[in-house]
């Protein structure tokens, strides 16, 4: 495969072995980052749920959006220059758009059925979502912004939700919240619709997938011993540890773009949520915002 005359890899040099995606490296290279290391997130700072962005300091606050319903579940477009988030305008949950600086807002899904939890295609080109569109249960579905053609990825014939869609450059899965065994677990299918498989079930409740950008991570929420807490697994589900192992609340959990730090939402250790940033090894917790309402639903920006 040549790029620009330089040789990144042949055909015959790849093997089942081979670590790295050649998916993912050359997202790499075609990358174009805009407003890198903000932190979009959702909170109810003037008394409705809107989105708002910021640096890693937690300063250079920005309200994106100013509506009398909820906005939330802010997912950045790839290179920086977009936010996908879930609106409440009409009266019915659609995905919306709107540049990083808060300019053009524009409804992209917004039909009469319930379209929630978006997220940008590692490409750019499309968005992932949850909707009943298909029936009376919430299903994968995803949006071409080129062609506004809406596939569903999920099916589950009526019988259970598949919802919280997360995708990236390093991975061909989707993964997503499941009640196919009856609670909440972490399930993923090839984004082709194929090879749908549960791959985190637990008694309790297990939602809030989050993948690394080289697809080697997995992040989840689970609340097993007694409050909710940040588990770390393989991107099969398999090894799972306990990340954060704090008294208080965590979850809502999203990787920065170079996967060595997360940003998540916590009550930790006053009574409201609070957006947070740590370093994968445990080191390096940064409180970013510190108000006395809701913070949540952080997701990074390019790097």
């Amino acid at each position: 495969m040549l790029f620009q005359g330089c040789i990144i890899a042949r055909v015959g040099d790849y093997s089942q072995s081979t670590e790295l995606n050649l998916g993912y490296i050359l997202g790499l290279l075609l990358q174009i980052c805009n407003n890198p290391d903000r932190i979009a997130f959702n909170s109810l700072i003037d008394g409705d749920n809107e989105i708002y962005s910021m640096d890693l300091a937690g300063t250079e606050l920005q309200q994106l959006t100013f509506n009398s319903t909820s906005d939330t579940s802010p997912s950045w477009s790839p290179n920086g220059m977009q936010i996908a988030f879930q609106g409440n305008r009409l009266g019915v949950d659609g995905i919306y758009l709107i540049n990083s600086d808060g300019s053009n807002e524009r409804a992209l899904v917004v039909d009469g059925f319930v379209n929630q939890l978006p997220a940008f295609a590692p490409d750019g080109q499309g968005i992932y979502f949850a909707s009943n569109r298909g029936g009376s249960t919430q299903e994968i579905h995803h949006l071409d912004l080129n062609t506004f053609v809406i596939t569903q990825i999920t099916n589950s014939a009526g019988a259970y939700d598949n919802v919280s869609p997360a995708v990236s450059p390093g991975s061909d899965y989707v993964y997503f919240n499941t009640t196919f065994s009856g609670n909440d677990d972490i399930a993923r299918i090839r984004k082709d619709g194929s090879d749908f498989s549960v791959i985190v079930t637990d008694p309790n409740s297990d939602l809030e997938p989050a993948i690394s950008r080289d697809g080697t991570m997995l992040l989840l929420t689970a609340d097993r011993d007694g409050n909710q807490e940040i588990y770390m697994a393989q991107p099969d589900g398999l090894n799972q540890i306990n990340f954060s192992s704090d008294g208080g609340n965590d979850g809502a959990a999203a990787f920065s773009p170079d996967g060595r730090q997360i940003v998540f939402a916590s009550d930790r250790p006053i009574s409201d949520q609070e957006i947070y940033t740590i370093s994968m090894d445990g080191t390096g917790l940064t409180q970013l915002t510190s108000n006395s309402t809701l913070d949540t639903d952080p997701t990074w920006s390019c790097r």
